[in-house]
């Protein structure tokens, strides 16, 4: 920690790597429950955010509204709502989705009242450093609120994308191989539907035979002498071909 401030409805503390000069700020919220002093609250939360140059989370209770969704009654108060919101767009923060829950509060009562007044905020800073972030809840085995949980990844998921190699162009067998298969689609319907099909049809037939299999390496990369023949597990295959891609100019992605 180096530094830290508070005032009367937040509590900020700066934190900073020892390894790095990477550096963010925590605001830990609690909102006023007599919306009397709610300006003087919002009013606060801009005074923090112009003393924080730094990447930004906001997380707390703010014991306010955004939309009529956020209860389960027809009672809602657009005005404060609409403060609400604008204080946020000054602020220039993107609000965390809460994970698995619609409301983070309860009067605890036979026909219970639902509300979502706890939430996260973060600034763009801090979304461009930290991308993977995600707000969850915890149990509440007293409290009338649910606990918040953010988890600060870095890491964005992947999807498994298929990837044409431009080797295997280099291989006599590629178009009596993939022919068949891209011409077996009816071409009936949607143009854009049919290509998609013919696509995935093309990168089974790719993925499952020729790269699990090991046909066509020896002949797409010059990394195999010309009397050697792929023998083998795929698993060595597959080893030796990813390092023909690192010698072969011609073995790349597309």
């Amino acid at each position: 920690m180096t530094d830290h401030f508070s005032f009367d409805f937040t509590s900020t503390v700066l934190l900073g790597s020892t390894t790095s000069d990477l550096r963010f700020a925590v605001t830990n919220v609690y909102g006023p429950s007599d919306h009397s002093f709610t300006d003087l609250f919002l009013v606060e939360l801009v005074t923090v955010a112009g003393s924080i140059s730094d990447l930004w989370i906001l997380i707390g209770d703010f014991k306010l509204t955004r939309a009529r969704s956020d209860k389960n009654t027809l009672t809602f108060n657009s005005n404060l709502a609409t403060r609400f919101n604008h204080t946020i767009d000054a602020l220039q923060v993107i609000e965390l989705p809460l994970l698995y829950w619609l409301f983070t509060w309860t009067n605890k009562r036979a026909t219970p009242t639902l509300a979502r007044l706890d939430r996260a905020f973060i600034n763009i800073a801090f979304s461009d450093a930290f991308p993977g972030t995600t707000l969850t809840s915890g149990n509440r085995p007293t409290s009338d609120h649910t606990t918040l949980l953010a988890s600060i990844q870095t890491n964005i998921p992947k999807p498994k994308s298929f990837r044409l190699e431009r080797s295997w162009l280099l291989d006599p067998s590629y178009l009596p191989s993939v022919t068949p298969a891209w011409q077996s689609i009816p071409r009936l319907g949607d143009k854009a539907q049919v290509l998609v099909a013919q696509v995935k049809v093309k990168a089974g037939l790719f993925l499952q035979v020729n790269v699990a299999c090991g046909i066509n390496v020896h002949n797409a990369c010059t990394c195999f002498s010309a009397n050697e023949q792929p023998t083998g597990s795929s698993g060595a295959l597959l080893q030796k071909a990813k390092h023909c891609r690192l010698r072969n100019p011609h073995y790349r992605w597309f």
